[in-house]
């Protein structure tokens, strides 16, 4: 685990909110330095089927003609390639990939795509557009593999700056069917130290998920977020506690982050 701090996580016990199948790593990570993980995906991840969406089609298959391709998300990368797959494209040779953060460009990496563009810093809308690549764009073109819903700035600042764009919308989120009253009480009763959430999303879910009657509990427990924009939304909806935002949103940091948690509270 290179450059974490030489510590461990003593026996906490996190709640990881992830869906299932990004949540791998970051709960390896978390055992390996002692810690105990409870996995409660607050989201589940629906591919959304080209069939019933033409234009979708017609633009991945005419992606050759883009300058640039921004995927905000691994989920905008599993979802964009199992696309891809399905009509045997390739990814364009001369296709620039631009990648909003590090498991991002992480997951186009495994996948064989080289990836040209990503903040090196700030992982998220603002770091993406503070690339000097995407300064000067007036006539490129552009196509942002995306999920529905979520933040606009990307779009609207590259339109501002001149750019012809496209957006693919790949992905949908989801509320997940799950039962946890029997954990839950466990939980109310110190079964449970921290919550870790990655998404507004996900973190809204996780409030309708506990339900009505634990909400003060919920709302009192200590939260690790990834954004001080993630920090803002759960004072808004009632978290009491400032919530403890990583350095961004690689495994790694949410767990230096968790370190550094235990660390002060000893």
């Amino acid at each position: 685990m290179n450059g974490l701090k030489k510590t461990n996580l003593s026996n906490l016990q996190v709640l990881i909110t992830r869906p299932a199948q990004q949540a791998e790593k970051l709960c390896q990570l978390i055992e390996q330095q002692d810690g105990r993980v409870i996995l409660l995906p607050t989201i589940a991840i629906e591919y959304i089927e080209s069939d019933n969406q033409p234009d979708l089609q017609a633009v991945l298959k005419k992606l050759a003609v883009q300058a640039i391709a921004i995927f905000i998300s691994p989920n905008a990368v599993a979802a964009a390639h199992a696309l891809l797959q399905k009509y045997a494209l390739p990814w364009p040779e001369q296709l620039q990939i631009a990648a909003i953060g590090a498991s991002t460009a992480q997951a186009l990496t495994n996948l064989g795509v080289v990836v040209t563009l990503v903040p090196t810093e700030q992982f998220n809308s603002e770091g993406l557009l503070n690339l000097s690549a995407l300064q000067k764009v007036q006539g490129q073109r552009i196509i942002i593999f995306r999920g529905e819903g979520g933040r606009e700035l990307l779009s609207a600042i590259l339109s501002e700056r001149g750019a012809i764009l496209t957006e693919a919308v790949v992905y949908r989120r989801v509320l997940p069917e799950c039962n946890i009253q029997t954990r839950l009480t466990q939980w109310q009763q110190g079964g449970l130290d921290m919550l870790v959430c990655t998404s507004n999303t996900g973190l809204q879910n996780l409030v309708t998920i506990v339900g009505e009657s634990a909400r003060n509990w919920l709302m009192n427990m200590p939260l690790l977020v990834i954004s001080e924009r993630m920090a803002e939304f759960a004072q808004t909806i009632g978290f009491v506690k400032k919530p403890i935002v990583a350095d961004n949103a690689t495994d790694e940091a949410i767990v230096q982050a968790l370190l550094t948690y235990c660390d002060s509270n000893k």
